[in-house]
């Protein structure tokens, strides 16, 4: 667990530090890659790696779906320590996805019907 709450901390430091860029979906996904083959090749032995490399998988694909998106300006700024835990954790996507997008994650807390929501996914 320690090692998946340190990528999703990186990935924020990150998005928070490039909040003026308009680059962070590329610079977030080559800082991701570092840190996942760093993982693979040095940071802990195999078998625990392999066990944990599918959530570490989800927690990177959302973190630079929203990189991108906020470079695109579908999402209008860098989202709160909170939302940002709050979406990279949810419940219903955090250990084999599907994935949704921030947006999508936004309109389920605020109430939107789950049904919406998973055919936003049948779009992913």
């Amino acid at each position: 667990m320690i090692w998946v709450v340190l990528l999703s901390l990186l990935c924020y430091l990150f998005l928070f530090l490039c909040r003026h860029s308009t680059m962070r979906g590329t610079f977030l996904s080559i800082t991701v890659l570092i840190y996942l083959l760093l993982g693979e090749l040095h940071m802990t032995d195999t078998t625990n790696w392999h066990k944990m490399r599918g959530s570490q998988m989800v927690v990177a694909m959302k973190a630079i779906s929203l990189a991108f998106d906020l470079d695109r300006g579908v999402v209008t700024s860098v989202p709160s320590p909170i939302e940002f835990m709050g979406y990279i954790y949810f419940v219903g996507t955090v250990i084999f996805g599907p994935w949704i997008s921030f947006n999508s994650y936004k309109e389920a807390l605020e109430g939107r019907k789950m049904v919406s929501v998973i055919r936003a996914c049948h779009g992913c």
